[in-house]
């Protein structure tokens, strides 16, 4: 289709398992088209743009309107070959698919007008770790801004991205959220009502003391970000105890599975999110099968487990 409007003709006439859709067409840009579908034939659909690298604004907002997943368009100018792109492009494409509508979710906005109102300052009771690897941008965005400032709990999550684009994230973040949205900092003391975020790229620990707790962050001395979740789920184990809980979103490995055993084994909680809901379910199922785990779905029942 040529166009945002041509798009959503064959769409209602061909009903496609995934649509691609780029964010500057004619006619139709690409926002407004993923809006057009979203309420007129809701289908699984993966972004592409030279606009739409991680960090930028358009997507972050292609998520937040119920694109599953996106992508660069294949450029010389990657750090990948050709080929490798096009085989990671058929991957992406063919996941969306098998994802289908149930991990597609439209992202109200939120009404953040009362800011005066969030409760920083306040030393955190209990503390989540989020985990989430790939989809981990989309799954945020579903769950972050739902969860009510006034809970008396922090938030700590690892992006598998670079810290820069964490950065822009946050940022993002922090605009559509009730909850306050930081990037985490060495030495920041946490607070509840607060949600830190890290790079994968990046050290991140907790350590508790008589004037609080607080995160410890350190660039990592190589680009391997494979156990960054496990091991911040560790540190939260060790420091909280029974009031540290895991929560395991869209992922693809094994990061955060000994992480969130920790947590378990010390007398926290596990709260998975359904992986029939999930862009990719791997994490979640080995979980559910090594832990004995229930599951929840997102939205409310994810707020409820919790608020529990």
């Amino acid at each position: 289709a040529e166009h945002g409007l041509k798009a959503l003709e064959l769409i209602h006439e061909l009903k496609p398992d995934v649509v691609t859709l780029d964010v500057n067409m004619p006619v139709m840009d690409g926002l407004t088209t993923i809006k057009h579908i979203m309420i007129k034939c809701p289908t699984p659909v993966v972004m592409f743009s030279t606009l739409t690298g991680q960090g930028s604004h358009e997507t972050f907002e292609a998520l937040r309107y119920g694109a599953v997943d996106y992508l660069q368009k294949p450029s010389s100018l990657a750090k990948e070959d050709f080929k490798s792109q096009h085989e990671l492009i058929v991957s992406r494409v063919k996941n969306a698919a098998r994802a289908g509508i149930k991990a597609i979710r439209y992202l109200r906005p939120v009404q953040v007008t009362d800011r005066n109102d969030r409760t920083d300052g306040r030393h955190c009771e209990h503390v989540f770790a989020i985990n989430t690897t790939y989809g981990g941008y989309g799954a945020l965005l579903g769950l972050i801004p739902e969860i009510d400032p006034a809970l008396q709990a922090s938030f700590l999550s690892v992006i598998y991205a670079t810290p820069s684009n964490v950065d822009a994230f946050a940022s993002y973040l922090e605009e559509h959220s009730s909850l306050a949205v930081k990037r985490a900092v060495d030495g920041q003391r946490m607070d509840s009502g607060t949600c830190y975020l890290a790079s994968a790229f990046e050290d991140i620990s907790v350590r508790k003391d008589a004037d609080g707790v607080f995160i410890g962050l350190q660039p990592k001395d190589s680009c391997e970000s494979q156990q960054a979740s496990n091991r911040l789920m560790t540190s939260l184990a060790e420091t909280f105890k029974d009031r540290a809980s895991a929560i395991l979103l869209s992922s693809l490995g094994e990061d955060g599975l000994s992480g969130a055993g920790s947590i378990l084994n010390s007398g926290g909680n596990i709260i998975v999110q359904d992986p029939r809901t999930c862009l990719c379910k791997e994490t979640n199922q080995l979980a559910i099968e090594r832990y004995g785990l229930s599951t929840v779905r997102p939205g409310n029942e994810m707020i409820d487990a919790i608020r529990a």
